[in-house]
């Protein structure tokens, strides 16, 4: 069983209440972001809040973190507010499709490790299914995509992770929904990953 907790240097995690538990994509994506010049962030799914914490402890942006499940939403509401920066965080518990209006054009960056499964066992619980899961008929690729290009502003960026395996569809995506990719890092689980 995985730990309830994730202890970082600056900042724990606590995670028992939430389907997604810290792993090394989010970690990851969170370290590689560029976060020069961003002063409002929004993190689409947040779960636990790994992202906007680690981002937060880098640039002391703004962050408004979006997240549907509530248990997760709570879970992060939470570790925002025992971390060394609560101030930064706003935490709204809405599905980030439903906020388009409300967030158009606001911020400098939206984050998100969006669910990608496609053909893969579903998870034991709903709401795991839910994180990691990709609906290609309720929640697309597109649909991801379109929400963080209408939560930023003209000279707004993306920062994402998406599998290898499915890149060339996600890179489509992404042509059809105005965003072009400026900087892209392969990582291998082991060395014959790909071959």
């Amino acid at each position: 069983m995985a730990n309830t907790w994730f202890k970082f240097k600056q900042f724990t995690i606590n995670q028992e209440r939430c389907a997604m538990k810290v792993g090394s994509d989010s970690v990851l994506l969170g370290a590689w972001t560029e976060t020069k010049g961003i002063k409002k962030i929004v993190d689409l799914g947040s779960g636990t809040g790994i992202l906007g914490l680690m981002l937060a402890q880098r640039c002391k942006a703004r962050i408004t973190a979006i997240e549907s499940d509530i248990d997760a939403a709570a879970q992060a509401a939470e570790n925002f507010n025992h971390c060394p920066w609560p101030e930064l965080f706003d935490s709204v518990c809405a599905n980030v499709h439903d906020l388009r209006k409300e967030y158009a054009g606001v911020f400098d960056l939206a984050i998100f490790n969006p669910p990608y499964f496609e053909g893969h066992v579903e998870a034991a619980s709903e709401a795991r299914t839910s994180a990691r899961h990709l609906n290609l008929k309720a929640n697309s690729r597109e649909d991801w995509l379109k929400t963080a290009f209408e939560f930023t502003h003209e000279k707004g960026a993306a920062s994402m992770i998406i599998p290898f395996e499915n890149s060339e569809k996600w890179l489509k995506a992404m042509e059809n929904t105005k965003w072009y990719v400026e900087k892209q890092c392969y990582v291998k689980g082991h060395e014959k990953a790909w071959q």
